[in-house]
């Protein structure tokens, strides 16, 4: 129980450190690639 409690903290902090820092970047790569691709899959994420 202990492990698995272990890895969904970490899966739930790692999710909110992503979210804070690397959101804003996340969407920007996101629409570049949506450019590049001409399709609208960054936009949905």
């Amino acid at each position: 129980m202990t492990i698995n409690k272990r890895i969904i903290i970490s899966f739930i902090l790692f999710m909110c450190f992503t979210n804070n820092t690397f959101g804003s970047g996340y969407v920007k790569i996101n629409a570049e690639l949506n450019d590049m691709a001409g399709r609208g899959v960054g936009t949905v994420i």
